[in-house]
Order: C-alpha cells, then structure tokens, then sequence
C-alpha cells in the first residue's frame, strides 16, 4: 500500500489483508455480513429459469428471471458497499498510521541528533579529542597500505630558538669558581689556569627568616583628667599580629593560585615559620579585603563611564546554593560581582540603564536590555560547528559556516591594521552583505534555521565592532577573565557566606585590575595595607586614573 492508486476493489482474496489494518471487531463484524449477504443471494446457477443463460418462454418466466435478477442486484450493491466501506476504513487507517511513521521517523531523527549532541557535549567536558572523519577509499583505486610515518620526536622543532632567561642586570653575590684540575679528554693533571672565564648566573630568594618587630607604644598622662592615655593601635587586637607582607603574600596566593586557607596556614607555619592556623589565615584575608572596599566603589563607579565592556558571567557556589559571578572587564581593568540572581536587573544595576559604552556579550536574554551591544560571533560560530558534526551535509549550516568564517576572518584582518584604508569601506559592505546572506537563508525546520532566527532577532548587535574603536568581533576577553575564577571555584567550592562572596570580589577585582594594569601587585597590596584613612582616595584616584 505505496498509495492511493495501488488500491484495488475489495473481494473475498483482497480482504483478509485487512485484518493488520482494522480493529478486531470491526473487521470481524464485516467479514460476518459478507457471508450472511452471500448466503443469501440467489445463486447463479442451477435449472431452468433460475439459470442465468436461460432465456424466459413466456410474460411470467420473464417477470420471475427479472425479480432474481434484482435481488441479486440488490445483493450485489450492498456488497459492493461493505467492500468499499472496508477499503474506506482501510485507507483511513493506512493514512493515520503513515502519517505516525513520518512523526516517529522524525522524532527519531531528532533524538539522534540530541544524543550526538550530547556526545560531543560531554567529549567536550571530558577533553577528548574529536577524531577526524574518514574518507572511504575506493576498493579498486586503493593500493598498498601507506606507512605510517614515524613519532615526532620531543622537543623543539629543527631550527627553532629557544628562549633563554634574560642576563641581570643587578648582582647582589659574586663567586669565582677555581678551574679544573683534570683534562676530560687526556686526563693530563697539570693543567695552566687562563684569565678567561664562563659566565654563569643563579637566581634565588634569601633565606626565609622570620622578621619581629617590637613595637612600645609610650603611654602619656593627662594632668585634666588624671588619667593614662595610650596609642590607639596599642587598644585593639592580639598583642602578637601578622605584617601586612604576610598578609600581601596570602592574597596573591588566595586569588590568584587558589591556595585555600588551610594549605596556607600549613606554608605559614612549616615555610615561612608562623605559626598560623585556617581560621587566622581567614581573619587576615578578611582584613586586607576590607581596606580594598573603597577602591572597589571606585572601579564600580568607573564601569559606567567605559568605552568598551565586555560582560560575562559563571556559576558560583554559595554554601551549597547556585549564585553567579559576574564579570565586566577590557583591556585596563576588571571588574567582578557575586549575585545570586542571573537575570538583567545585575546587570542594569551595575552598568546603568544608559549605558553608553559597547557592551560586548553572548546570546544570552539578560544583555538584551541595553542598546549598544556586540555579540560574540565565536558562540555563533562554535554552535554552527557543533551542528555540522551532528548533521554533516546541511546545505544551509555550510553556508552559516562560511559566511561567519569570512566575517571573522575580516575581523582579524582589520584589527591587524592589514587591510588598506581605501578597501576598509568595501570590506565593510562585503560583510554586511555576508551577514545579509545569513539572515535571508530559509532552511526547514531544523537547528539550522533555529540559528538564522538568532540572527535575524540580533541583526543589529553583530556588526557593531566596526564602528568603535578597541571593539571586538568576540567576547574571549570575559571568558578568559573568568577561567581563573572557574578554577578557584573548583577547588573552594565558592563561598560560604555572602561576605565571603564579597570580599572575594573586591580582592579579584583590585589584584586583576593591578595585574591588567602592569602594577607591582605585592608593592600595591602593602601600600593598602599601610594606608590610613586618609590615604585612601589618593590611592584609588591613582588606579582608577590610570584605567
């Protein structure tokens, strides 16, 4: 049953077929009347007039051959009827269930792409290799079996350079060493020393050793009140502190190597030797975070007057509850905020609703809220490759592919200044063009037009790099700012309290910025240790004027 021209009239061969088609009783219950009106039709043989090649004699003959005839006439029709009824139903049945295969073929097709999806997601998060595709060789044309070539050898290609460490330029120690008594190639012993020498340099930290400082704060007495006056960092804390290079020491460790507190107190105490516990290395941290907090505001303060942003933002883990980390940096400082909402408002709250800048991001809902936005193309470009291993042949995601390939490739080739001035303008219209090509694209229902859709809803955040300076065609600079992030939270598991959360912000914040900024971070961090309260908005000014 191909279709509908390949039905024939039922009868009684053609009918037992369609026991696979109808319902039990239905067909039973056919199959029951076609014998019950076969019974009882008048048969079409047998003597005289009730023959069917016997010719009535006379007027009474010819009226009872003609009331045979119309009974089985009449006998006939509603067989006919019962047959056409069945094929009717038959044809019903066979369209419905047709139309059931295509659903489930398709739906099939479609789980198999979920599953390929999810193989390659899951490759993806395991790092394992995709393997290249294999061309089949045609059995006739195929000779011997190639050799395979041999294992590159380790190291260094032929002729590549290495890169040694530069020569000091200041030497704290020097050492002459005597020259060798013994000839390695004759083993002659009298050897005659040479002016000449071979320059070697060693560089090395001094010795760890624990630096105490006693400090005697001097008592005064006021003859007013009679009473002792004392020096206001002599009332509060432990008699026995930590220094603020310990402390500038712990926060590179913490932030940005993901020492965790414990591990630190174990190096405070068996290298460095204070002793220290988990608890004392979290009340130092704490302390130097906090004289952090006016910078913080600071940098906050100076996201909202940013030529260029980019924004990004990762799963955080607050005492056993999903937050976000969320990221704004460029090429001059970062900026980081835990929340435990993932939506726009974060993002509105610390930009501003007027944000004037270009606010580079992916494909993600909360961003949709600002204006001037540049989506990342890489995203877009990444699902289209992750698309075509899962349904290779697509017309329409090769044409995705090399249309994003030729934006991306124009991109570098304008921020590499490798384009002429006078062929900028056309380059621009040949992507713009590109881009158009995309959006008119009419695939069928597939993952393929799910992406000209995206598109086509972004058709004005995708090209926005090429008209402001410093801008990007990707977001790689946000996902690069918060892979050390990801691999703090990794090993910490986030936080525990919010103003962990917190404090954990602002000394990424401070420390990335320094670091983005070519700062000494340790001579930073002391300076904020060191500082009094007055010291702190200079010093603030200073990294937020040079950002």
């Amino acid at each position: 049953m191909a279709d509908d021209g390949e039905w024939q009239c039922l009868d009684a061969e053609t009918l037992p077929p369609l026991e696979r088609l109808l319902p039990g009783d239905v067909y039973q219950a056919l199959l029951d009347e076609i014998k019950r009106q076969r019974s009882a039709m008048p048969p079409a043989s047998g003597s005289g007039i009730n023959h069917l090649n016997t010719i009535p004699s006379d007027r009474e003959d010819a009226l009872k051959k003609t009331r045979i005839l119309m009974e089985r006439t009449l006998h006939l029709r509603r067989l006919c009827f019962l047959y056409e009824l069945g094929e009717r139903e038959a044809r019903h049945r066979y369209l419905a269930i047709a139309k059931r295969n295509e659903e489930l073929e398709r739906r099939h097709q479609e789980d198999q792409q979920t599953i390929r999806r999810l193989r390659l997601r899951l490759k993806s998060l395991l790092k394992i290799p995709e393997p290249p595709p294999e061309e089949e060789a045609d059995p006739e044309e195929a000779g011997p079996e190639p050799i395979p070539p041999a294992p590159r050898k380790r190291g260094a290609p032929v002729g590549h350079r290495g890169n040694t460490r530069s020569i000091p330029t200041h030497i704290d120690i020097e050492e002459t060493i005597p020259a060798p008594l013994l000839c390695p190639d004759c083993g002659h012993t009298h050897l005659v020393g040479m002016e000449t020498h071979d320059d070697r340099y060693i560089e090395d930290i001094p010795p760890v050793l624990k630096e105490v400082t006693h400090r005697k704060y001097q008592h005064a007495f006021c003859p007013h009140c009679q009473s002792v006056v004392h020096h206001p960092d002599a009332l509060h804390g432990p008699p026995v502190q930590t220094g603020p290079r310990l402390a500038a020491h712990f926060a590179q460790l913490r932030t940005r190597l993901g020492v965790t507190y414990r591990k630190l107190a174990v190096y405070s105490t068996e290298v460095l030797g204070i002793s220290l516990t988990a608890s004392g290395v979290l009340g130092i941290l704490n302390r130097m975070a906090d004289r952090m907090e006016p910078i913080y505001d600071g940098l906050a303060h100076a996201l909202t007057v940013q030529r260029t942003l980019h924004g990004d933002e990762t799963g955080w883990k607050m005492d056993g509850q999903r937050w976000q980390m969320w990221c704004f940096c460029n090429a001059s400082m970062a900026f980081f905020h835990a929340d435990k909402s993932r939506g726009s408002k974060v993002a509105i709250g610390l930009l501003g609703k007027d944000f004037a800048g270009l606010l580079h991001c992916d494909f993600y809902g909360a961003y949709n809220p600002f204006t001037n936005l540049q989506r990342c193309f890489i995203h877009f470009a990444r699902d289209v490759h992750e698309e075509q291993l899962i349904t290779p042949g697509d017309s329409f995601l090769d044409v995705l592919h090399d249309k994003t390939q030729f934006i991306m490739d124009s991109a570098k080739a304008l921020n590499q200044d490798a384009i002429p001035p006078p062929d900028i303008q056309a380059l621009h219209r040949d992507m713009h063009h590109a881009l158009d090509d995309m959006i008119a694209l009419a695939p069928p229902p597939s993952r393929a037009l799910t992406l000209v859709k995206r598109l086509q809803k972004h058709r004005d955040s995708l090209l926005s790099f090429l008209h402001v300076p410093g801008a990007e065609f990707h977001n790689n600079r946000a996902e690069r700012q918060l892979r050390p992030v990801v691999i703090f939270r990794k090993l910490s598991f986030g936080n525990r309290t919010e103003e962990g959360a917190y404090r954990f912000s602002m000394m990424a914040t401070v420390i990335e910025t320094a670091r983005l900024q070519k700062q000494n971070i340790q001579a930073l961090l002391l300076r904020l240790r060191h500082a009094q309260a007055s010291d702190f908005a200079p010093l603030a000014a200073e990294l937020l004027n040079s950002s």
